[in-house]
């Protein structure tokens, strides 16, 4: 019996085996993460479901589209109880977005702040998405790798964001539903769920 496995086996002109190319990472697995040119410091606001600690390290935040987003998705199987509305500051050469909804990010880039759209519709270069893209909403992901803390000035590019600054509202999960949003998420039932986005904002 003849393994054609890792090998090429030839007779005449007749080839058997596998390309050992197929098998070699795709450049996005081997190249640097791509940062995006930025606007320097930029303030923004933010979201994000939580309980009890308002802390941001190592979370991933939201606007308000990429909140609902999230919320629409997550309401079966949520254990967070608050959502909170602030504002904090960051530098705009966006990096690549990590999951970080446990206390800990994967599958990202730790130094920078992550960007992406809501549930990465947008698969190519997201954290350089483009103005003209139809708008459903950004992800962010704030590692404690790029946090200003200490003497950190976020201004010298010696961190990448800092927040919250202010914590202008915070509301119960159980509020939000009161007001009919997860029928307003069943009546869109996908992104960019403009119908449960107002119930979120007022």
């Amino acid at each position: 019996v003849t393994s054609f496995s890792n090998s090429i086996y030839s007779n005449s002109n007749v080839s058997f085996g596998i390309d050992q190319s197929i098998y070699s990472p795709p450049p996005s697995c081997i190249n640097p993460p791509l940062y995006c040119k930025g606007r320097g410091i930029v303030e923004r606001n933010g979201t994000r479901a939580h309980s009890g600690s308002y802390s941001l390290t190592n979370h991933n935040i939201a606007d308000f589209e990429g909140e609902v987003g999230f919320l629409c998705k997550q309401y079966y199987g949520t254990e967070d109880t608050l959502i909170s509305y602030f504002n904090l500051l960051m530098n705009s050469s966006y990096s690549q977005y990590s999951y970080c909804n446990g206390g800990g990010c994967d599958h990202g880039n730790n130094i920078g702040v992550g960007r992406a759209s809501t549930e990465n519709f947008y698969y190519h270069s997201q954290q350089c998405l483009k103005d003209h893209e139809p708008y459903i909403g950004l992800w962010y992901s704030l590692t404690s790798e790029s946090e200003c803390i200490g003497n950190k000035n976020i201004s010298n590019n010696e961190c990448y964001w800092k927040g919250p600054l202010t914590i202008y509202k915070t509301i119960s999960n159980d509020c939000l539903l009161s007001h009919g949003f997860l029928d307003a998420c069943f009546k869109d039932l996908r992104i960019p769920y403009k119908s449960a986005l107002p119930i979120l904002k007022q």
